[in-house]
């Protein structure tokens, strides 16, 4: 009888160890599955709509979407600035951060995050009276907060004294219902 107790209780052990060892995999599993911060090649950028209101007050909203087969995080403000048709910073440029709090967002493979920019239209007010120059964008350098990858869209924009206010990332589409 004695090699029997013996024998099962090998066999307890036996299967208590790859009970454990199942156990650590399924964990790391786990642990493999956080997301990273997404980087640039990870991502695409998208003039999702604009919004025009009275007294030449501007919003236009993009969005950064995740082409990539992995989740990512972005949290923060992302850089903007306006250039020229040389592709060049146009000089004066005021670009400030709205007080909306920062959160962190994970993007799903094909997900979206989105922000926004706001600004008074320079020509709308010179055709009111205002008397300064007005200079308009050409196109438009954009970088998602830690992705250090430069995207360029077509501009198009014309910010009084060439000042905007920009917005962090967000989970949805600020004007969606």
């Amino acid at each position: 009888m004695a090699p029997t107790k013996k024998s099962t209780g090998q066999r307890v052990l036996l299967r208590v160890l790859l009970l454990l060892a199942l156990l650590t995999a399924l964990a790391g599993i786990g642990q493999s599955q956080t997301a990273s911060p997404c980087t640039g090649s990870q991502l695409s950028v998208k003039d999702e709509h604009g919004d025009n209101a009275m007294g030449g007050a501007r919003s236009e909203y993009y969005s950064f979407k995740n082409d990539s087969q992995s989740p990512c995080t972005l949290k923060g403000f992302p850089a903007f600035v306006l250039l020229n048709s040389a592709g060049q910073k146009i000089p004066g440029q005021k670009v400030t951060q709205n007080e909306d709090p920062a959160e962190d967002l994970t993007l799903q493979p094909g997900g979206k995050a989105f922000f926004s920019i706001d600004y008074r239209s320079c020509s709308v007010l010179r055709n009111a009276g205002y008397g300064g120059r007005c200079v308009t964008a050409a196109k438009l350098q954009i970088e998602a907060p830690g992705a250090r990858k430069a995207f360029v869209l077509k501009g198009g924009i014309d910010p009084e004294k060439l000042e905007l206010r920009v917005s962090p990332v967000m989970s949805k589409d600020p004007t969606a219902p």
